[in-house]
């Protein structure tokens, strides 16, 4: 709310692969705030698409004075509160490029941008297969705050788990290491010719032949030239796409288990058993075990309130867990309950009569006792 000139005239940019999820970090950061989400793809915008049309208007004296009728789709004069997300920016033209700086001090075409904007600009790593004959200017550069966005395998999984076709994350949730943005020493490493982009493009294609029937050996013919550089990933994925063909062999996501109706969980329940009673299966009880994880550490109280069915089904898949003697992943989902007070007080009042969750419902209360009798001291 500050004014113009008590503005400091900088723009945070955040670069990145495409498809790790830039804009659908702005858009979630913009719902959590209760604020508007825009985006101008500057790259395909020409200077008339944003400055308006020339026009003749007759001045005081009756001359003819050049204007131009600037154009109020842009988000720059919000009435309300709006993340605008500036996309696409290191490849905008030359003439859109003088706009964005005169938008980034706080006027444009002699109008003064709203102080209910907020802008952060996104766009690609400054490599020879994202750019075009265009550069950033100088004046623009020194305007900019860069972000360098290199995400986790994890991180990544997380943001596909909303967005990503389901056939594919699952084989990646399974094969975290074909994930390219792996960090060692400061250095990306991995296999860098498939780009989270590539990934979500690869997804959308096998997505598209399953539900057209195609059989798991048309398919993998179909991608194979996806993976000419990382072939090492062809016979994992070829081995999947074939135990992918039956449903009992699908891991059980995160997000299907905790907003599964009744009649679905105990379906979800039957997979589980059989998995658990052939040892050569368990490792698709601890896939599912680590996808419920990451969707716990990652759902907000307020999401957790709108999920009916969360607390029953977490209790009904721990139960399952402890039954199969898998105590160890028991104890990974407990772990992650107990570090989330808004999630624990949904879940541990349902734990029932199994007696091994009561008893570690009761070490947790104890726990908190004590830890509230240390604060006092």
């Amino acid at each position: 709310m500050r004014p113009p000139k008590a503005r400091t005239n900088y723009l945070p940019i955040l670069i990145g692969e495409p498809g790790i999820g830039k804009s659908k970090t702005l858009s979630c950061i913009a719902e959590t705030l209760g604020w508007n989400f825009a985006r101008w793809d500057v790259n395909a915008q020409g200077f008339e698409d944003n400055a308006g049309l020339p026009y003749l208007a007759e001045g005081a004296n009756g001359e003819k004075i050049a204007k131009t009728a600037p154009s109020e789709y842009l988000p720059t004069f919000a009435s309300e509160p709006t993340l605008l997300e500036i996309g696409e920016l290191p490849t905008a033209p030359p003439n859109v490029q003088n706009q964005i700086r005169e938008i980034i001090d706080g006027l444009f075409i002699g109008k003064t941008v709203s102080p209910f904007c907020l802008m952060v600009a996104t766009g690609n790593p400054p490599e020879a297969r994202f750019t075009t004959g265009n550069q950033i200017d100088e004046a623009i550069e020194d305007r900019l705050d860069p972000y360098i966005v290199v995400p986790l395998p994890d991180e990544l999984l997380t943001i596909w788990s909303r967005i990503m076709f389901p056939t594919i994350y699952r084989f990646l949730s399974d094969y975290p290491t074909f994930i390219s943005s792996v960090i060692t020493d400061g250095a990306a490493v991995g296999h860098q010719d498939l780009s989270p982009r590539h990934w979500m493009m690869i997804a959308e294609k096998v997505e598209n032949l399953r539900n057209v029937g195609e059989p798991a050996a048309v398919i993998m013919q179909d991608i194979r030239s996806s993976f000419v550089n990382a072939t090492n990933i062809i016979p994992p994925l070829q081995q999947y796409l074939l135990v992918g063909d039956n449903p009992e062999l699908m891991i059980i996501l995160g997000r299907e288990l905790i907003t599964a109706s009744p009649e679905l969980l105990v379906e979800y329940e039957k997979r589980i058993q059989k998995w658990l009673s052939n040892n050569k299966l368990r490792g698709f009880v601890g896939a599912s075990k680590n996808d419920l994880l990451r969707v716990l550490t990652q759902l907000t109280k307020v999401e957790v309130e709108q999920l009916p069915r969360f607390g029953p089904n977490i209790i009904k898949f721990i139960e399952l867990l402890v039954d199969g003697k898998c105590h160890d992943m028991a104890k990974n989902v407990f772990d992650v309950i107990y570090t989330r007070e808004h999630i624990a007080e949904i879940v541990l009042p349902l734990v029932g009569n199994t007696p091994v969750l009561v008893k570690m419902t009761k070490m947790y209360y104890e726990l908190k006792e004590l830890a509230a009798k240390v604060d006092s001291k």
